[in-house]
């Protein structure tokens, strides 16, 4: 039984969702569903029920996924006594930090494409919120990090003063947004749509509370113009670290989101993307790093960073 189907299927029942599978393993949408189902097929027995209401494990799934987990731990052991060596004398380990945006700046397609360059490189990642990634970075404590921000000033040069080992990597860069929203909502299937059409509806971010004032941060740029005039208290924000409860809140209908990173690249289900007709929103992304740090590993993730913005025309 493949490894990689197996974490697939703890992965789906540990964050009660295909979607979330696939964003944390780096995997689209269609190959978790495809792993899930050959394991189906070889214990004999289906493990999980997909409905628009979400994901439910099946009596069959309760018993058989703890097995499936001993199993699963039993060749990472293995594994691992000799990839430490390896590890620890060609620095093939990546402390990789991120922040688990409903959207993309590019984090998923890159370390997917170094694992498919190298796969001996094993990825640890940590999530938090961007400042915090930005300095453990700085301290050495993370080899690198995925960082966005909206803004209307490139936020390179002040990282780089602000510590001269930083090395960036811009490999995201974009103008609007897209509102994400149920893909039962009226508004669904249009073409573009306008902030001022939600007036009355619920919106909800993924950041941490502790870092943004509610109406400062990045909601000044989405929100504070005279044709949008959204009541504050319609604004509320989910602790990013729990995307599926942005997905969950979204799906059921009860909020709508603004997305100013790229859209995601498969489909989320009951979720339709829909453009802002009159967004002027600028995001950024990055990768991040620390010059004073870098190990074989981190170089072959710096050099499909700069393949990969050169790719979408983005100038450094």
């Amino acid at each position: 039984m493949n490894l990689n189907d197996i974490s697939t299927v703890l992965a789906v029942y540990q964050y009660s969702s295909f979607t979330e599978a696939a964003y944390l393993t780096f995997q689209s949408l269609s190959a978790v569903s495809k792993c899930v189902s050959r394991v189906e097929s070889e214990i004999g027995g289906q493990l999980f029920v997909r409905s628009r209401n979400g994901m439910h494990v099946t009596a069959f799934g309760e018993k058989a996924i703890p097995l499936l987990a001993e199993m699963h731990d039993a060749h990472m052991r293995a594994e691992e006594t000799g990839r430490r060596m390896l590890s620890s004398e060609a620095g093939n380990t990546l402390t990789v930090g991120y922040t688990p945006l409903l959207g993309t700046i590019g984090e998923n397609e890159l370390l997917l494409r170094l694992r498919r360059q190298d796969d001996s490189v094993r990825i640890v990642q940590v999530k938090r919120f961007g400042n915090m990634l930005q300095q453990l970075v700085s301290d050495g404590k993370l080899d690198a990090a995925f960082l966005f921000y909206i803004s209307n000033t490139d936020m390179s040069d002040m990282w780089r003063n602000m510590n001269d080992c930083l090395g960036l990597v811009k490999i995201m860069e974009r103008k609007g947004t897209y509102i994400a929203m149920s893909a039962d909502h009226p508004l669904a299937g249009a073409e573009s749509v306008h902030i001022s059409d939600f007036k009355d509806e619920l919106f909800v971010f993924n950041v941490a509370p502790q870092h943004y004032d509610l109406m400062g941060g990045h909601t000044r740029f989405i929100f504070n113009t005279p044709d949008r005039n959204i009541p504050p208290e319609r604004i509320r924000r989910i602790d990013f670290i729990n995307r599926s409860m942005l997905i969950d809140a979204i799906r059921s209908g009860k909020a709508v989101c603004p997305v100013a990173c790229e859209r995601p690249d498969e489909d989320i289900e009951g979720i339709s993307f829909v453009r802002d007709a009159d967004s002027t929103v600028h995001s950024v992304g990055y990768l991040c790093w620390n010059s004073d740090n870098i190990t074989p590993a981190l170089e072959k993730l710096i050099d499909i960073a700069v393949d990969y913005a050169a790719e979408r025309g983005i100038k450094q």
